[in-house]
C-alpha cells in the first residue's frame, strides 16, 4: 500500500525543497499544524494498516507491538515516520481531495499541512480551515489551534518548511543576508559565527533550494 502523492517528508526522493517547490508563486498560502501528531496515531491505525497488508490479526497484533509503545506511535522511533505515512492514506487523500474541491493544491511534511491558491479569494480561507479541522478530528486528529495558523498572501513572505516560495523556492532574505555577511567576514580574516564549512554547507542548502524550483 503506497503513500498519498501529497507526503513529501520522509519518502525516498522527497525532500523539503520538494514541499515547497509545490506552492511557489501563489497568491494565498495557508499552513497548518497537527497538534501530537505522532502520539495521536494509535495502535489501533497500525494494526490496520497491517491487516490490510494480509497479515493476519495474531501476527498484524504482533507486528504492531514492535513499533508502538503504550498504544501509540513513539516520536523519534525509526519506524514511526515511514509508519505515519502509511497509515494515513485515507487523511491525505481526504485533504487532496478538499484541495480539489477549492482548486487548491495540498502537501503534508509530517504534522505540517500546507494549502495554497492561485487566486486570492478571502471567502474560501475559513471554510477550508474548518473543513480540515473537521477532517482531522473524523480522522482522529487535532488542528494545533496554540500555534497561530499562517495565512499569508503574495505581498507578505510565504514560507513552506523553512522556504520562501513568494516567487521561486529560496532561502529567507533575512538567512541570505546573514550568510553574505558571514562570508564577507571570512573574506576580511574576521571572526565568523560559522566556519568555512559550515558556510559552504548553507550556500549548497541555498543551491540546492534555487535549483529545486
Amino acid at each position: 500500500m503506497p503513500v498519498h502523492i501529497a507526503v513529501m517528508g520522509f519518502e525516498k526522493n522527497t525532500s523539503i525543497f520538494d514541499n515547497a517547490r509545490f506552492h511557489e508563486n501563489k497568491a494565498i498560502v495557508i499552513r497548518m499544524d497537527i497538534k501530537d501528531f505522532f502520539p495521536s496515531i494509535k495502535a489501533y491505525k497500525v494494526k490496520q494498516y497491517f491487516i490490510t497488508l494480509g497479515w493476519n490479526q495474531s501476527d498484524a497484533e504482533c507486528l504492531t507491538k514492535l513499533c508502538t509503545w503504550q498504544s501509540q506511535l513513539p516520536q523519534g522511533a525509526p519506524t514511526s515516520p515511514r509508519l505515519s505515512n502509511l497509515v494515513n492514506y485515507k487523511l491525505d487523500a481526504r485533504l487532496a481531495g478538499l484541495a480539489k474541491k477549492f482548486n487548491a493544491t495540498y502537501t503534508r511534511y509530517a504534522d505540517d499541512l500546507t494549502f495554497s491558491f492561485t487566486e486570492d479569494k478571502p471567502a474560501l480561507i475559513n471554510p477550508v480551515i474548518r473543513m480540515v479541522e473537521k477532517i482531522l478530528k473524523d480522522e482522529d486528529y487535532t488542528l494545533h489551534k496554540r500555534r497561530k495558523l499562517h495565512i499569508r498572501r503574495s505581498h507578505q513572505q510565504q514560507l513552506v518548511t523553512g522556504l520562501v516560495v513568494n516567487h521561486h523556492v529560496n532561502l529567507p532574505r533575512s538567512t541570505r543576508r546573514r550568510l553574505r555577511a558571514i562570508e564577507h567576514r571570512l573574506n576580511t580574516q574576521r571572526k565568523a559565527s560559522l566556519t568555512p564549512t559550515q558556510l559552504a554547507g548553507w550556500k549548497a542548502f541555498q543551491k540546492g533550494a534555487q535549483q529545486s524550483s
